[in-house]
């Protein structure tokens, strides 16, 4: 049955019953129901994943491990992985994916469901859930007590800004790694995240079994040691499709048709300028929940880490906010070259989609 996105499927149309414990395990999770296609195989012990050693309990015979993880360039990853009770071995996994300004917290918080549901609620029912702050925020190269810990790994550990070749990537390395170790099954792998993690859940939808290179290249998605992997379900929550159109709309759009990939930039719009200074001052100060759930929230506490401006072109966050600060015209090279990385390497909707989602 085709689904649109934003519509929440009928579960007996897919093949699903819908008795009242599928129903009472649903409430508050939204399109996330999508996810219950994945079902759990087994329960019996597994070591620790991903190398973490700081495991523990995590109440309802739920275990839990967290630590930092190099993701595929050594960038370390603040990551925890939670198991249902028994631990597991070939688990459907569920990756929730947090919002930008926020760290994987948003999704351990026991009693709080977020967008997607938490970590806790999903092992509850036999997933396992890997979250992980992304690079350049928080315990991820983002503060400077993160940075100074890991100096060398953390030098290029900045915010790309949900780039499809590393943010992205991060998400599939990881999870690779949890089905190379026996943990997740390769055929049940799920997505949700909200905003920032939204869009990254619709890119990992839109790449589907592809991974994309740092060269912008396309290739086939598979695990450290070589098994296929491909996304069995992504449930989107408040995303974006095209990053760049999102933050500078020409107002060619369509409510009855599918508009050309073109289109966004076709000319370049005019920029919103509240939307891209307010992202550019999420990158550094901190403005939602992301520290530990012991640790009091600190408005301003440094939380993000951005590239120098004209170190990357492709990653100049504050040297993009400068251009777009500058006005009129948008369409000369300097804004064209600002476009285009952006449509091109943070956009699903520009998504090569020969293979659909």
């Amino acid at each position: 049955m085709p689904v649109r996105i934003g519509e929440i499927p009928d579960l007996g149309q897919l093949g699903f019953g819908r008795g009242p414990d599928q129903v009472k395990s649903l409430r508050g999770l939204g399109g996330v129901v999508v996810l219950l296609l994945l079902l759990p195989v087994s329960a019996s012990a597994s070591p620790a994943p991903l190398g973490l050693t700081k495991c523990s309990a995590a109440g309802q015979g739920l275990r839990q491990c967290s630590g930092l993880v190099p993701t595929w360039d050594g960038v370390p990853l603040d990551t925890t992985v939670t198991l249902p009770r028994g631990g597991g071995r070939k688990l459907p996994l569920v990756v929730l994916i947090h919002g930008f300004g926020n760290s994987k917290y948003e999704y351990l918080q026991k009693g709080d469901s977020a967008y997607t549901g938490n970590a806790y609620d999903f092992a509850e029912h036999g997933y396992a859930v890997l979250t992980y702050t992304a690079r350049g925020l928080w315990g991820s190269c983002g503060t400077p007590e993160a940075r100074l810990a890991n100096v060398l790994a953390c030098a290029a550990g900045y915010i790309r800004l949900a780039d499809i070749r590393y943010e992205v990537r991060d998400t599939q390395e990881l999870v690779g790694r949890l089905v190379d170790e026996g943990v997740a099954r390769a055929d049940a792998i799920g997505v949700t995240g909200d905003s920032y993690g939204g869009g990254q859940s619709l890119d990992l939808a839109a790449l589907r079994n592809r991974v994309m290179l740092t060269n912008g290249r396309l290739a086939p998605w598979r695990s450290p040691d070589g098994a296929k992997l491909t996304i069995t379900a992504s449930a989107p929550v408040i995303p974006w499709s095209d990053l760049a159109s999102a933050a500078t709309p020409n107002g060619r759009t369509s409510i009855d048709d599918v508009m050309p990939r073109s289109s966004p930039g076709d000319p370049i719009g005019v920029a919103k300028a509240s939307f891209v200074t307010a992202i550019a001052a999420a990158t550094q100060i901190a403005t939602g929940p992301g520290q530990p759930p012991n640790e009091p929230f600190v408005i301003g506490r440094p939380s993000g880490f951005v590239a120098l401006p004209g170190r990357d072109p492709q990653t100049d966050i504050l040297g993009w906010v400068a251009r777009i600060q500058e006005g009129e015209p948008y369409d000369n090279a300097s804004a064209r070259g600002v476009y285009d990385s952006i449509q091109h390497y943070h956009s699903a909707y520009q998504v090569d989609s020969s293979r659909p989602p």
